[in-house]
């Protein structure tokens, strides 16, 4: 979901490196999701912020086992990030909720068996 959010902002090249990223919400956020961030990749990035926003399909158990080994305060300050694209600010407070949603189910142990679904991105 760091790649999705980067993909979304569309001035953000994922991973995150670039030079033009909006500004930071707050000081040292870029570089704290560059790093933390790592751990999810695109492909489970998708599923995240996916099921945040169009609450598609279950959280893989690959994913959630990716998603737990970010931490929770990583999907916390990726969901900070995220909530503060402009396009997305109208929904900023549903961002944070379903991504702690999103955590819990996965930190529950309840991520689906199913393997992710390729999307095609236009």
């Amino acid at each position: 979901y760091v790649g999705a959010i980067a993909i979304e902002a569309k001035s953000i090249p994922p991973p995150w490196v670039g030079k033009n990223l909006p500004l930071e919400p707050v000081k040292g956020l870029w570089k704290f999701l560059r790093q933390c961030g790592r751990t999810l990749t695109n492909e489970c990035g998708q599923v995240v912020y996916d099921y945040i926003f169009y609450v598609r399909d279950d959280i893989t158990r690959d994913c959630c086992n990716k998603l737990m080994k970010m931490g929770e305060k990583c999907n916390r300050a990726a969901a900070y990030a995220l909530s503060h694209v402009i396009k997305f600010k109208r929904w900023r407070g549903n961002i944070f909720e379903r991504s702690v949603e999103a955590y819990n189910i996965c930190l529950k142990g309840n991520g689906s068996r199913q393997v992710p679904k390729p999307r095609v991105h236009h």
